[in-house]
């Protein structure tokens, strides 16, 4: 199959937005398509979740671009055909917030919580349990997601996502059953590289 704009949803941006995903949406349904094109470095956990409930029910093949990673790789991960080029990259990380120039992970922010429990200022830390709560939802969805997508357990997904997270190129991500197919970019009737 050739894939091309007038069967395919191009979802190509540096991060992800609740209006770009929502237009995207409302557009595969609209016009359609079977088909989203992703190039994308990821977003807000919430853009993810919507996503993921909008899309997984639809039988939808997506293709990789260049770099998916974050909240695109879940959207990614609904396809029931997932392609990616060559050169095509995949990462996927643990949820964080910033904080006075700091990334605050889901460790961070219960550390914070207890310390808030310790200093008897408990009342007062109704901001950090709801950024607790979102950093909760937020790895378990990206954790579920790749699990039952992918030939990855749970456990082992948790791993990979500490820290500064995992990468993978197109073979890794094949091997593990991220992608389901490396296509040539004769596959796709537009610029690949422009994009």
């Amino acid at each position: 199959m050739i894939y091309t704009s007038t069967n395919t949803e191009f979802l190509c941006v540096e991060k992800l937005y609740h209006e770009t995903v929502a237009n995207a949406i409302e557009s595969i349904q609209y016009n359609g398509f079977s088909n989203l094109f992703i190039f994308s470095n990821g977003g807000h956990s919430v853009v993810a979740e919507l996503g993921v409930q909008q899309l997984m029910p639809r039988r939808i093949t997506t293709i990789g671009g260049h770099s998916v990673g974050s909240a695109a790789l879940d959207i990614f991960l609904c396809g029931i055909n997932r392609l990616a080029f060559s050169d095509s990259m995949f990462f996927f990380h643990e949820a964080s917030y910033e904080s006075d120039g700091r990334l605050i992970r889901e460790f961070e922010a219960e550390l914070a919580v207890e310390i808030e429990k310790l200093t008897y200022r408990y009342q007062q830390s109704g901001h950090l349990l709801r950024r607790l709560d979102l950093l909760r939802r937020a790895n378990e969805l990206t954790g579920r997601i790749l699990a039952r997508q992918t030939k990855l357990s749970y456990g082992r997904v948790r791993e990979l996502m500490r820290g500064d997270g995992c990468q993978m190129d197109a073979r890794e991500a094949l091997f593990y059953g991220l992608v389901h197919e490396i296509i040539p970019c004769s596959y796709v009737d537009f610029d690949y590289d422009s994009i």
